[in-house]
């Protein structure tokens, strides 16, 4: 036992010191409550806050969309139009043709020929599939898709940010597009369907202009 335990050993304190001591030890206690550490939680990154509710957005503003295009469709002249089953239109063939009359031969109707398309095409397609026809204009890089069909169709389901319709002398079409420049344009007119594509957008009145001349037999 050292020196320092022997001197500890002697110390004897009085009932009265014991009480004040420990009053001391529990007056110190109680001023320093114990800290409780709390470990940071994990950061929730932004995008995955953001995600949900963007695509949310989405989907109510696609549905808006289509609500608002089928909604033009079924305005058009003549009633509405009935959509293509994707099912038949995928398992239909497709017959190709050298000229627009073997086109029409094949068809059973006129295919109006396009006269004022925003480009000189070099080379024009003629194609019939599930009693669709279809003639395919390119030319500098730039394509018009036409389409007719001999019954009530509809030829395109494609959305678009701007929708209207347009007068086009005594067609009325419903047109597609986005900052005023329209690719899409469909229309019914003396019984057939009809459907123009454009690979870009030109004004209103370029592609109001392409469908006026379907109705004097292009």
């Amino acid at each position: 036992m050292g020196k320092y335990d022997e001197i500890m050993n002697r110390i004897e304190l009085t009932p009265a010191a014991k009480e004040r001591i420990l009053a001391n030890i529990s007056a110190a206690a109680s001023e320093s409550p114990e800290k409780t550490v709390s470990l940071p939680r994990k950061a929730v990154p932004v995008w995955k806050k953001v995600l949900p509710a963007a695509a949310m957005l989405t989907v109510v503003l696609f549905g808006a969309l289509m609500a608002r295009h089928f909604r033009g469709i079924e305005d058009i002249a003549d009633g509405p139009v009935p959509l293509v089953d994707p099912s038949q239109a995928a398992i239909a063939e497709t017959s190709t043709y050298r000229t627009r009359d073997e086109l029409e031969a094949a068809a059973g109707f006129p295919v109006e020929e396009l006269r004022k398309l925003p480009f000189a095409a070099d080379t024009v397609s003629y194609d019939l599939t599930d009693g669709i026809a279809e003639v395919t204009y390119t030319g500098g890089g730039k394509t018009a898709v036409f389409r007719k069909a001999g019954e009530e169709r509809t030829l395109s389901s494609a959305v678009f940010p701007v929708i209207r319709e347009a007068e086009a002398g005594e067609i009325r079409a419903v047109i597609g597009g986005e900052d005023e420049r329209f690719v899409l344009a469909v229309w019914k007119y003396g019984g057939y369907s009809y459907c123009l594509e454009l690979s870009e957008g030109v004004p209103e009145e370029m592609i109001a202009g392409i469908v006026a001349e379907t109705a004097s037999g292009g």
